[in-house]
């Protein structure tokens, strides 16, 4: 069925990147309907949101460990196992405890995609150009989580939502135990004499993911309800929003691209100084605007936001030997995902007490220190 091990791999991290940001997106999507049905505030939303963002950073963590001991297919086979148990869960909830029961349990299992994912594709000839496709996939999932959970919330019960993505990650499965190469982590007693395994500059790499997480969560996660307060379209609400921010992450594909091709011509280190810096202006014109102008500026936020992933990727595969980059792609995601959750549980209590347009412009304080610590690692020259 499939040429190559190439070709398999390029699948199953396809489906798997695409799955992991789709379903994960579908709750801030339907969050309107969730407040309706189960008569919550803003701030409690908001808390539903962290549960599932929280666990899927700290799943990350023990993730990168599995991946360097088991083999990426294995922990990658476990992810869409769990993620099709955990949409049983969600689809049979009919209270808000069981509702975040289920959310956390997706979240639990859809952390173990990145380290694994990631680093299958981090052994790529071009690793650079390998990451901007491998984020492709991640855009086009992040774009059809809010169009698939506005739209179907819109018309029908938002179960069928996860119902319908709980069918892919079936379908990832059968594809990564039935036709993936298993993949054998080097297994050296030498491991701690090439060096410590985390070096200063990882950890910069690390804060920087923290601080990213938490600015790019506030973004996305908050974007499909201010789209359904400040943008008149001729669908219901929680639809629009959902449409709007499909537009904007479907444009975010095309920073994925431009991230990975720039990344083969310019020092990655350099670029990603400008990647970070080049969100503030946008996100700042966002807590201002509404109608056509909060479109344009949400829009062309989207496609300098989404260059960062395969920078940072593609600079973790630079500077990490390959028996410890699972570790790494763990503790970096780890903690972009389990900070970034936190974002949900801060931009609730700003819409519930002062105004949603408000955690736009809040939210670029966070990225200026983000800023300062990727020119301390282009001075390092790595």
């Amino acid at each position: 069925m499939f040429k190559n091990s190439s070709s398999i791999i390029f699948i199953s991290t396809a489906i798997g990147h695409m799955l992991v940001h789709s379903i994960t997106l579908i709750y801030p999507a339907i969050m309107i309907v969730i407040k309706n049905e189960f008569q919550v505030s803003l701030i409690e939303l908001g808390q539903l949101g962290t549960i599932q963002f929280l666990l899927f950073g700290l799943a990350a963590f023990p993730a990168g460990y599995l991946v360097d001991k088991i083999g990426s297919r294995n922990v990658l086979g476990i992810y869409f196992i769990g993620i099709s148990l955990s949409v049983v869960i969600i689809s049979l909830a009919n209270t808000l405890i069981g509702l975040a029961f289920g959310l956390g349990t997706l979240g639990l299992f859809a952390g173990l995609y990145h380290p694994a994912g990631l680093n299958l594709i981090s052994n790529s000839t071009n690793v650079s150009r390998y990451m901007g496709y491998h984020g492709i996939s991640g855009s086009v999932g992040l774009t059809l989580g809010p169009l698939i959970g506005g739209s179907i919330a819109g018309f029908t019960d938002w179960r069928f939502a996860f119902i319908l993505l709980g069918c892919v990650s079936l379908l990832g499965a059968i594809i990564v135990f039935k036709y993936l190469p298993t993949d054998r982590p080097e297994k050296s007693p030498e491991i701690f004499k090439s060096g410590p395994i985390i070096e200063p500059v990882h950890i910069v790499i690390f804060a920087i993911s923290a601080l990213w997480g938490f600015a790019h969560h506030g973004i996305f996660n908050f974007m499909p309800i201010y789209f359904s307060e400040s943008v008149i379209l001729n669908f219901d609400p929680v639809t629009s929003g959902g449409l709007l921010t499909a537009f904007v992450l479907l444009i975010g594909t095309f920073g994925q691209i431009i991230g990975g091709r720039l990344g083969e011509k310019i020092p990655r280190q350099k670029l990603l100084i400008w990647v970070i810096a080049l969100n503030i202006p946008f996100m700042l014109i966002m807590g201002i605007s509404s109608g056509v102008i909060l479109v344009i500026a949400a829009g062309l936020l989207g496609a300098v936001n989404f260059t960062y992933q395969p920078v940072n990727n593609s600079l973790i595969a630079d500077m990490t030997i390959k028996k410890n980059r699972g570790l790494v792609y763990g503790i970096s995601s780890g903690l972009g995902f389990g900070v970034g959750s936190f974002s949900m549980m801060a931009g609730g209590y700003i819409g519930e007490y002062f105004s949603i347009q408000y955690i736009f412009p809040l939210l670029t304080i966070i990225l200026i220190p983000a800023v300062f610590l990727s020119l301390w690692i282009y001075n390092k020259k790595i």
